[in-house]
């Protein structure tokens, strides 16, 4: 039986082969500018056009988008796929909407759990400026998606038909900040060039709650990768940054919500090991799983972590193994909302699991988050500037802090530029 991993590489070689010579294979690399986690099936879609728009953490002259139907319980086809530039709203930038190919034809079917890459196009884009791709469904399908997108999408009425080529947004009527289908944007770099991976649950996922537990901040881009991709673009040569956050996700099992994705060890080689882009990965995860049922020890999140640093070395690239940095556990001693309290001990575990990272058990280095952004006065929970008001989740001025203080000399995806 085929892997998965070499069921995912092997649409990645036929989808390229279908492309000649305008791969740009010869002359660089495909690095990732955008990525998110799918992490379930929503709703679904039928006879409907869809905009989805993101915010790539680098820019490219050549681009291609992968689309995912990881989740689906069947097949899924794509009549059309287009990417171009958002304007505002649903409106693009007149004359930037561009037909995507896969294999050279303009329709493509994904069979369920699989995802497929776009042929490259000529394509010309900054870092955070913000892109859309536009796909029409003509057949049900669930929308395998990444749930907590924190930027809003844009969908057409059921049986509003093809509009997806349409630079006007006026047939995109409704809105949602889920985002379906879409989960990668590469570029072509100079080989040598690489991606750091941020992986974890909401606190990298970049949500922003208050103590009702409702969405703040959406259409920011203001998540901790965010910060720490333009700290990245402004003192080193050839990295960028990808988000590959799940809210809700668990290190030892399944997310705490349908939404929240298999186990950070069971999604790491759909996510991650596939990618021949990675120069490092830094993770920060566990407090979902010290929080909330079956509470697991502090040795049992340890050693979900170990297990996850282990996997993801194996993710080999051009410049071999990946440099992994863990993350300590930030505060949630102040808890509420949706999420509740939390047990009366799980701060203490959550101590224990920041004492092994710091001890530099796990991984081959750490970034101490917890210290950046506690409360001096009560290190159980965030600093009041660095609470959204949850008590869980930050602000963006918590997650700029949580940016700052990864040591970026313990990165090896590039020399320092020099100062």
């Amino acid at each position: 039986m085929v892997s998965e991993r070499a069921r995912v590489l092997l649409l990645l070689l036929v989808a390229a082969a279908g492309c000649g010579e305008a791969t740009a294979e010869p002359d660089g690399a495909w690095v990732g500018a955008w990525a998110a986690a799918p992490g379930d099936s929503g709703p679904t879609y039928a006879d409907q056009s869809l905009r989805l728009i993101l915010t790539p953490l680098r820019g490219g002259d050549t681009a291609r988008v992968r689309l995912s139907n990881r989740f689906g319980a069947g097949p899924l086809t794509f009549e059309r796929a287009l990417l171009g530039r958002q304007a505002s709203g649903a409106d693009l930038v007149p004359g930037s909407n561009v037909a995507l190919s896969f294999a050279g034809a303009r329709r493509v079917t994904v069979p369920a759990g699989d995802e497929i890459v776009s042929d490259p196009v000529p394509f010309s884009f900054e870092a955070f400026e913000r892109l859309a791709v536009s796909v029409f469904v003509p057949a049900p399908g669930g929308a395998t998606r990444h749930f907590a997108a924190r930027q809003t999408s844009y969908v057409a009425a059921p049986g509003a038909g093809d509009v997806a080529a349409d630079e006007a947004g006026d047939a995109f009527t409704m809105s949602m900040t889920s985002r379906p289908f879409v989960v990668g944007v590469d570029v072509v770099a100079p080989r040598g060039h690489g991606v750091i991976v941020a992986i974890g649950d909401s606190i990298t996922d970049g949500d922003q709650r208050d103590d009702t537990f409702a969405e703040l901040s959406v259409d920011a881009d203001a998540r901790y990768p965010d910060f720490l991709a333009r700290r990245v673009a402004e003192s080193m040569t050839g990295t960028s940054v990808v988000n590959l956050g799940i809210s809700g996700n668990r290190v030892l099992r399944p997310g705490v919500f349908p939404f929240a994705g298999p186990s950070l060890v069971a999604r790491i080689e759909r996510d991650v090991l596939w990618r021949s882009d990675v120069t490092d990965v830094i993770v920060m995860q566990g407090i979902n799983d010290l929080a909330l049922d079956p509470q697991p020890e502090a040795a049992e999140v340890i050693a979900g972590l170990s297990a996850a640093v282990a996997m993801l070395k194996e993710a080999v690239g051009p410049n071999g193994p990946p440099n992994v940095i863990v993350g300590t556990l930030t505060p949630a001693g102040g808890a509420a909302g949706s999420f509740g309290p939390l047990y009366a001990d799980a701060d203490a575990r959550r101590r224990e699991v920041n004492a092994a990272i710091r001890s530099g058990e796990l991984g081959d280095g750490f970034v101490d988050f917890d210290a950046a952004v506690r409360d001096p006065d009560d290190p159980s929970r965030l600093a009041p500037q660095y609470d959204r008001g949850d008590g869980l989740h930050l602000s963006p001025s918590g997650y700029e802090r949580m940016a700052e203080v990864v040591d970026l000399s313990l990165l090896q995806g590039a020399t320092l530029a020099a100062p």
